[in-house]
């Protein structure tokens, strides 16, 4: 896992702002939906997280993946995309959570679970390159929830359900709210006035 920060002068504190975890590289995701992998603080930027998840109901071997991660104090998340998708049936399911657990496994969503005990999910393949925030939050699977997704932990949920894999790269945009860009500003106006 790769993480870049960088020096604000108004905070004068690092922000990281890039987290890359791959499956490949980086080991696998977790399969527990209680017990998620922690990808720790997606602040200011663009994070990507890669996976592969197949067959959530084999006998041997199923695998979802599941993970949890953190927006701080001052950001939102703006959009969670698809960036890129690779399968022989063109569908999975994401399920998103605001908590650092999911409250199912496969076998729990199969058997109809009360939906409003999670956020929001989707079946996802044709969706590349486009925000799904909306459709995670409008109530159509889960309980639905407003924009935008302040501080907090949030866990996201994948599955596929038939037997070839799905390989996915999934991208998380995080930035500042409006007050703290207006601090931000405050605070570099400051630090060049002192300077001159």
């Amino acid at each position: 896992m790769k993480t870049l920060c960088i020096l604000t002068l108004a905070l004068a504190q690092p922000l990281c702002a890039i987290v890359t975890y791959s499956e490949p590289t980086d080991g696998e995701l977790s399969n527990d939906n209680l017990d998620p992998t922690d990808l720790g603080a997606f602040n200011i930027g663009t994070s990507t997280v890669s996976g592969t998840v197949v067959d959530a109901r084999a006998a041997v071997d199923p695998n979802v993946d599941v993970f949890t991660f953190q927006i701080a104090a001052g950001n939102f998340l703006s959009a969670i995309t698809l960036t890129n998708f690779v399968s022989g049936d063109n569908v999975g399911f994401l399920g998103f959570n605001n908590g650092a657990t999911f409250p199912f496994d496969t076998a729990g969503l199969d058997n109809s679970p009360d939906q409003s005990l999670f956020d929001g999910g989707l079946l996802f393949g044709e969706d590349i390159n486009v925000n799904l925030i909306p459709d995670l939050a409008d109530g159509s699977i889960g309980a639905g929830f407003s924009d935008p997704l302040g501080a907090g932990d949030y866990t996201i949920f994948l599955q596929q359900l038939g037997e070839t894999s799905i390989d996915y790269t999934l991208s998380f945009d995080v930035i500042p709210e409006p007050s703290s860009i207006l601090l931000l500003g405050m605070g570099s106006f400051a630090f060049l006035r002192r300077k001159r």
